[in-house]
């Protein structure tokens, strides 16, 4: 609904301007408008400048979702800047867009990008089902790393898998994820809302080491369950002293080793 009514508004501008649009914009014009907003043709980009914004041509729906997406990434600290201009050749994406850039390329600092295609297995002939996705260049993040002088973390180190009970922990979890791996931790969760026991299937299956278990029992008291998977040991840690507990559990582990 949005893409439509998006490319009427891409339509109605660049039509009165077809003339001063590259060979190519002018064909895309008829067949896909939204590929001209993509061109490095200097033609096409001094007319795209007033072009309308994808953002004006949301419905409800889609920008409730995109409000929810921006949302999320401000309450987990992630640095993001929204470009109503930016476009992905494929055209079976539906909802958010993104690229992740890197510092120390110069201009060609993309690192990577993706979309949600929640509509493309049904258009295969499948089962409705909701997708995402990303490509991204060894390359390119290998010489991210050495321009920033980053190192690659010690793949042994334990991985803490987040679990939780019902939509309100799912939610605390999110953000508790971004503060573990912003301490140096070796941290996921699910995140297509299974039940607790499909994550925990998940979690062994990724060979986690540990579970950080949230449920309403939890958040009202200020706790997180640590389960051991290798022990089955399981304890509680409150909240304010978990990243400290979970260090301590990191050292014991690659001292053992």
């Amino acid at each position: 609904e949005s893409k439509a009514r998006y490319r009427e508004m891409l339509v109605a501008h660049f039509t009165p301007r077809r003339d001063a649009l590259s060979e190519e914009s002018q064909r895309r014009l008829d067949e896909n408008p939204l590929r001209i907003l993509d061109s490095k043709d200097p033609r096409d980009q001094e007319a795209c400048i007033a072009a309308p914004p994808s953002i004006d041509a949301l419905s409800d729906r889609s920008r409730a979702h995109f409000d929810r997406v921006q949302s999320l990434l401000a309450e987990t600290g992630a640095a993001f800047r929204v470009n109503p201009r930016l476009v992905r050749g494929f055209d079976y994406y539906t909802d958010t867009l993104w690229e992740v850039t890197g510092g120390g390329l110069g201009a060609q600092n993309a690192l990577g990008g993706g979309g949600r295609y929640d509509s493309l297995v049904e258009q295969l002939g499948g089962r409705p089902a909701p997708g995402v996705g990303f490509g991204s260049g060894l390359e390119r993040l290998l010489l991210a790393l050495e321009a920033q002088g980053a190192t690659l973390p010690n793949n042994n180190r334990p991985l803490f898998w987040l679990i939780h009970h019902g939509e309100a922990a799912r939610i605390e979890l999110w953000k508790l994820l971004a503060d573990l791996r912003q301490a140096g931790l070796c941290a996921d969760m699910d995140f297509g809302g299974r039940g607790a026991k499909a994550q925990f299937k998940i979690a062994n299956r990724n060979h986690a080491t540990h579970a950080l278990i949230l449920g309403e029992d939890e958040i009202a008291r200020g706790v997180i369950a640590i389960k051991d998977f290798t022990t089955g040991e399981q304890l509680e840690s409150p909240r304010a002293d978990l990243i400290d507990r979970l260090n301590r559990i990191v050292t014991d582990a690659m001292t053992v080793r």
